[in-house]
C-alpha cells in the first residue's frame, strides 16, 4: 500500500508539472480537453525484403479516470497537428503503470492536405 501512495503522490506531481492540454473530437464531436503526457513507442520490424523497418508512435498518456475512452479513428489536436488513434500490435491503447491509472493511447501524424 505504501508503494501505490508513493506513485499515486509521484502521478500527481508528474501531471501538475509535464502535462499538456490536448482536444480530442471523435467523428466530427467534440470529446473535449484532456492533460495528456507526450511519449512515444519505438517498433522494429523486418519488411517483406528482410530489412529492418524502425517505426516510431507518438502515444499520449491520459489519466484513466478522465472519462476518455480511445477508439480507432479519434482525432487528438495537439501543438496545431493532428494525430489519429491508430491500433499498434493489433491495441488502440494500454496501461501504462502497475495500478492501471494511466493509459498510453496510440496515434499516428495526420498527414497535412
Amino acid at each position: 500500500m505504501r508503494l501505490q501512495n508513493g506513485f499515486k503522490y509521484l502521478r500527481k506531481r508528474l501531471y501538475e508539472n509535464a502535462a499538456t492540454p490536448i482536444f480530442i473530437t471523435r467523428d466530427g464531436k467534440d470529446l473535449g480537453y484532456f492533460d495528456a503526457i507526450l511519449a512515444r513507442t519505438r517498433f522494429e520490424d523486418v519488411d517483406g525484403t528482410n530489412k529492418r523497418v524502425i517505426m516510431f508512435i507518438f502515444d499520449f498518456i491520459v489519466r484513466g479516470d478522465s472519462g476518455y475512452s480511445p477508439q480507432n479513428g479519434d482525432r487528438i489536436v495537439y501543438d496545431g497537428r493532428v494525430f489519429v488513434v491508430r491500433p499498434f500490435n493489433k491495441e488502440i491503447w494500454r496501461y501504462d503503470d502497475p495500478y492501471e491509472t494511466m493509459i498510453r493511447v496510440h496515434s499516428r501524424e495526420e498527414a497535412p492536405v
